[in-house]
């Protein structure tokens, strides 16, 4: 159990990661275009993190395709990966990403919907 909800604490700061790419998404997106090209070495040191914490989101998002949630993982790495075939805005993509995370959490500790 402790390790349950240690995990889906980290689901808490990812929620928080995208709420900060919603509200922020104007200067993130301009920073991405600047940095589109350039090595990670040549990068800022506020882009080096940003990309660095970017990287844990993801590992963190693919260990979840072992947890009990794995599908709705599965739904988010997929929603994440193909959303640009729709090319939704930034903070529009961050908010269904916050909301798939946020079902993610209520599922696993209150609805307990089984999707295997």
């Amino acid at each position: 159990m402790f390790l349950k909800i240690l995990f889906f604490s980290f689901a808490v700061l990812a929620i928080l990661w995208e709420s900060y790419n919603v509200l922020d998404h104007k200067t993130i997106t301009s920073a991405l275009r600047a940095a589109k090209g350039l090595k990670f070495d040549e990068l800022s040191e506020r882009m080096q993190k940003f990309k660095g914490w970017n990287g844990l989101y993801w590992i963190w998002a693919i260990v979840g395709l072992f947890s009990s949630q794995w599908v709705l993982f599965l739904v988010f790495l997929w929603w994440t990966f193909f959303s640009h075939l729709v090319k939704p805005p930034r903070y529009v993509k961050g908010f269904i990403s916050m909301c798939i995370l946020i079902f993610i959490v209520v599922n696993a500790f209150h609805l307990h919907i089984k999707f295997y």
